[in-house]
């Protein structure tokens, strides 16, 4: 089934038109601030397979625990109001073992409010919501990022992000500050990226004492309005508790395809 999925997403490449080449938020974990044109509907999708390590070191045993996930659909929908100003809807099903039972889901907009040949920086707002279906439960977060966007030169280009998570109904002690920053190099049709992130949450404390950090490298081809993209990567969290830590091992592939609808 997963295999059909990913040959699915290769086959949409052989649908093409002459509209204006696509620019997307995939498949980094850093967003530009780039601003659908107004009056165009924008598709993304992905699918992400991970191997997760836990490694629970607590004071008087060592557990140690591999499984794998599929978060498979990842969609976003992007639609441009004006120059400067779009919609975000982007939903997200995920797959922690034998079912899909995480659904996260989020609305927000992007505002462009400088735009240059050399620097250009704006805003996204998005409120999201993850559902545990097990649990019956349901956890809201503000999203507020800051994406600053510079051309280094006319093939390198330096993307920073600066997130504030704010948790609210249901994860009201739960806030995250985060740092992205992405290298990218672009050719004729194509681009490739390396990138780090750093999440830390706040208020720090000795019962919440969690950081994550990430690497990933990332490739992406365009074909008119048209993209394919994938990236590899690995992220670490650690959660440092009073009577020993919590660390979780991810390392993740994940293949996209991109489209302007209209």
């Amino acid at each position: 089934m997963l295999r059909v999925s990913i040959y699915s997403f290769l086959l949409l490449l052989l649908i093409t038109n002459l509209e204006a080449q696509i620019i997307t938020d995939r498949p980094s974990e850093s967003t530009s601030i780039y601003i659908v044109n107004p009056g165009s509907l924008q598709f993304e999708s992905g699918i992400q397979i991970t191997s997760q390590r836990n490694e629970n070191l607590f004071l008087n045993s060592d557990r140690v625990s591999v499984s794998e996930s599929v978060a498979f659909p990842q969609l976003l929908f992007r639609y441009g109001i004006y120059r400067n100003f779009e919609l975000r809807y982007n939903i997200n099903l995920t797959n922690l073992g034998p079912s899909f039972d995480i659904l996260d889901n989020s609305l927000g907009f992007k505002y462009r409010f400088y735009n240059s040949d050399k620097i250009s920086f704006g805003t996204i707002v998005t409120l999201g919501a993850t559902t545990y279906l097990a649990e019956a439960a349901s956890y809201y977060v503000l999203n507020i990022n800051i994406p600053i966007d510079i051309s280094l030169s006319e093939d390198f280009s330096l993307t920073s992000n600066t997130i504030y998570d704010v948790g609210l109904y249901g994860t009201s002690d739960l806030s995250y500050l985060s740092q992205i920053l992405l290298l990218g190099y672009s050719m004729n049709n194509s681009s490739l990226y390396v990138e780090g992130r750093l999440d830390y949450i706040l208020p720090p404390s000795i019962d919440k004492g969690e950081y994550k950090l990430l690497g990933n490298i990332g490739y992406q081809y365009v074909i008119n309005n048209n993209a394919i993209d994938f990236r590899l990567g690995i992220d670490r969290t650690e959660d440092m508790k009073v009577n020993g830590n919590i660390i979780i091992t991810n390392r993740f592939f994940n293949i996209g395809y991109s489209r302007i609808l209209f």
